[in-house]
């Protein structure tokens, strides 16, 4: 993935190169296991982070959440709650359906938005991250 750098705050992010996954909230394993998905690189598709993600549980109580999977000059995304992600001229969220919503868009690179809560870090601190698991 082209440089990432992230906002520390409530959600948990788990990056490798060639993908970002965003989560509200997840266990330990579930942790693991997208970080296992992502380091699988091109190996893994969108459906299998979705199939973790939603895995035990409804589809309308998953929680929610951001994967983007950078393929070339492109960038999957699957979106699920009051998330945005930007890039190529677009923006993809979640809102408004009970599910989640994917798309591709023709981005080297994307912005992920999530709501803001009381237990965000300080304002406009920007971290650089080239892989692991951060709040």
């Amino acid at each position: 993935m082209a440089d990432v750098t992230y906002q520390p705050g409530s959600w948990l992010a788990v990056v490798e190169p060639g993908g970002v996954v965003l989560v509200e909230r997840a266990s330990a394993d579930l942790l693991l296991s997208l970080r296992s998905l992502l380091a699988a690189g091109t190996a893994s598709d969108i459906g299998d982070f979705i199939e973790a993600l939603t895995a035990g549980v409804s589809f309308t109580a998953a929680p929610p959440f951001a994967v983007v999977l950078r393929r070339g000059e492109q960038s999957r995304i699957a979106v699920r709650g009051a998330i945005t992600v930007a890039g190529g001229g677009e923006t993809v969220t979640g809102e408004g359906v009970s599910t989640w919503r994917e798309q591709s868009v023709d981005a080297a690179g994307v912005a992920i938005t999530v709501p803001s809560s009381a237990d965000d870090g300080e304002a406009g601190l920007s971290l650089p991250l080239a892989s692991g698991v951060v709040l």
